[in-house]
């Protein structure tokens, strides 16, 4: 960039989605390109099968396809309790992965707020798509959220509209029977190309958020180091606590042991005193550098590298809980298919594994550690955990089904071998050449008769097995 930005900030919405992406002139497809050393620099972060996941470019085979929406002089406006905020849209993204998820982000540049609660701001009341909660008389139901921690209201300009939320959807009871509204600009973005599927919200009311602080002054701050108490300055610092864990509204946790202890958890401070600080939370990824090294180094890597590791964590998130809802959907399922989906979604799960879940993504030091403690802290590892077992119950589950169904059609056969027997054992002996020279010609048809009536038998109890086992079988 050759304007110097103050803070960056990026909204990414993970998403469920049922049914078909229709992409179009306004999302363009983006196969991987070096063009520019930083473009290298990014690709050869990440380990090679790791770059198969990212960074592919066939769209039939690729695990994710990576698409970016045509934008000219956008803007996202925040209007809230704590000001007024114009921010210049750098990018829109969209990664579709064929998991069945999705995640969109809006990529913004500030460069006119400097005030660091300017910046927790902007963080907290541009990420938050909907009410996390309701109160106030009818009608204004979201007077009280506002008078805290929603946004008057949000506005996207784009496309030459200026599509404006401000949640007045959701004052009144009576609207809300449909659930979740998601905001106009987000439905202007996506719901043209997912016609007639259903776009579910993974986390809850709030984006994830990426964002970098360029701060000389606060970075200095945070370099001193109390030999007495062995910390950092940052380490119980309320501003650094509210950035990390995304506070636009004062420190949600008054207790100072508290405080340390989380900030102590969530921050990664390798490089503290040349001034660059990291911090890590379910919902965030943020970054508090100087001037110049932010400018140069860690806001390049903010938008490519760490955008693409954070990526792939939402990812694991938004697909652990798309399998737990389809296991819950396979478990209600009475029907006769169940096994042929548990087979299709048992699939899904190994290519998820094999293409796109990954304990560790690159070799460089630094990578390691933060990918390992942002694993730590979103509990990827124990979601996991929790739907391997699901998948085995589902398992234990369909495999007593069938084993029910298969009791149930040697029942059916045994029962049928005895209606069948005495028939048989006439068949046999009509067919044989027993019978004296003296019988009648009379009496000999009757023979073949009986024998064409066990044939028959036969034949009709065959087809009665086939659609026996045309309904159990799956």
């Amino acid at each position: 960039m050759n304007d110097t930005i103050i803070s960056y900030h990026n909204f990414m919405f993970p998403f469920i989605f049922k049914g078909e992406f229709y992409p179009s002139s306004q999302w363009i497809y983006k196969p991987f390109e070096i063009q520019t050393p930083q473009q290298y620099n990014q690709k050869n972060y990440f380990y090679a099968h790791v770059q198969d996941a990212l960074y592919g470019s066939n769209q039939q085979k690729d695990i994710s396809s990576y698409y970016e929406y045509a934008v000219d002089n956008a803007t996202y406006h925040i209007s809230c309790k704590q000001g007024e905020f114009d921010l210049d849209i750098d990018k829109i993204t969209l990664r579709i992965f064929k998991t069945g998820i999705a995640i969109l982000s809006i990529s913004l540049n500030n460069q006119n707020y400097q005030d660091p609660k300017d910046i927790l701001a902007i963080n907290d009341f541009g990420r938050r798509i909907y009410p996390p909660f309701l109160g106030g008389k009818d009608a204004q139901l979201t007077q009280k959220p506002k008078s805290s921690l929603l946004a008057y209201y949000l506005s996207l300009s784009l496309d030459g509209l200026t599509l404006k939320e401000d949640f007045k959807a959701f004052d009144s009871i009576a609207k809300l029977s449909s659930g979740v509204q998601l905001p106009k600009f987000i439905n202007h973005l996506l719901e043209p190309h997912f016609k007639g599927t259903d776009i579910l919200p993974v986390i809850d009311d709030r984006m994830f958020t990426i964002s970098l602080y360029l701060n000389d002054k606060l970075a200095d701050s945070y370099k001193f180091y109390d030999n007495e108490k062995d910390t950092y300055a940052y380490e119980s610092d309320a501003w650094w606590y509210e950035f990390v864990f995304v506070d636009g509204n004062g420190k949600t946790c008054t207790s100072k042991k508290m405080t340390k202890k989380f900030i102590t958890e969530s921050s990664y401070d390798r490089w503290v005193e040349y001034g660059t600080l990291f911090g890590i939370s379910r919902y965030s990824f943020v970054a508090l550098s100087t001037t110049d090294f932010g400018q140069d180094v860690i806001l390049p890597q903010m938008k490519s590298l760490y955008f693409d590791m954070f990526t792939l964590l939402l990812s694991y998130r938004a697909s652990i809980i798309k399998f737990s809802d389809e296991i819950q959907d396979t478990t209600n399922n009475k029907k006769k298919h169940i096994a042929k989906d548990m087979r299709m979604l048992y699939g899904n799960y190994l290519d998820f594994l094999n293409q796109l879940f990954f304990k560790e993504v690159t070799a460089q030091d630094q990578g390691i550690e933060i990918y390992k403690q942002a694993m730590s802290i979103m509990q990827i590892d124990m979601y996991m955990s929790d739907l391997d077992n699901e998948i085995n119950e589902l398992h234990n589950y369909v495999k007593m089904i069938q084993e029910e169904r298969e009791n149930k059609k040697l029942n059916t056969l045994n029962r049928l071998a005895g209606f069948l027997l005495p028939a048989s054992v006439l068949s046999g002996i009509a067919g044989m050449n027993i019978l004296p020279n003296t019988i009648t010609d009379q009496a000999q048809k009757g023979w073949e008769y009986l024998g064409g009536f066990a044939i028959v038998t036969i034949l009709a109890t065959w087809l009665i097995l086939k659609l026996v086992s045309k309904d159990t079988k799956d």
